[in-house]
């Protein structure tokens, strides 16, 4: 409703929380065409990725523009994590050094892995989201297909955020 209000800037705190996919689909719609600014704060990376044009970092007590995308951000995080202060590893011995590499070789392939998966069920979600926004399939005579491309959408879904925690936890484990 408030996008019908025509206002020129949108402040938006985790705004699909608690909301169905049908009602995320309708808000991320709605705010592709809102004409105004939009300041985002979301975990929602579909979401950002469909109505952000560009990030802001803030950190230590900056805000700065943020050149890249969900992925370079995630790497970013990933690399503030690295870095404890003052904490230096010990030097590994040969054998743990060769076992080390096989764990990380081992690693960086699951990480490939779970990317290409990603990637995958990404363009599927999109797809089913592009079925979604067909008009005739709201129709009462579609009720039964509407229902079943809902279910793929969340199963898709539920399939994608389960393939990112795995990507995290190894991407993490990657250092």
């Amino acid at each position: 409703l408030l996008v019908w209000q025509k206002p020129n800037l949108l402040l938006l705190d985790e705004p699909t929380n608690h909301l169905d996919l049908a009602m995320r689909h309708a808000l991320s719609v709605a705010l592709q065409d809102f004409a105004g600014a939009l300041v985002v704060v979301s975990h929602d990376r579909h979401l950002l990725s469909t109505v952000t044009d560009e990030f802001k970092l803030v950190a230590n007590g900056q805000v700065q523009d943020f050149e890249g995308d969900l992925r370079d951000y995630h790497r970013w995080v990933q690399e503030q994590r690295r870095r404890p202060a003052g904490k230096e590893k010990e030097q590994p011995t040969p054998a743990a050094s060769v076992l080390d590499r096989k764990a990380r070789k081992s690693l960086q392939n699951r990480v490939q892995k779970l990317e290409r998966e990603m990637a995958t069920l990404e363009k599927a979600l999109a797809d089913t989201r592009q079925l979604l926004a067909e008009e005739s399939l709201y129709l009462p005579e579609n009720s039964q297909r509407l229902a079943d491309v809902l279910a793929e959408e969340k199963r898709l879904g539920s399939a994608l955020a389960s393939c990112e925690e795995g990507w995290l936890e190894a991407s993490e484990k990657l250092g």
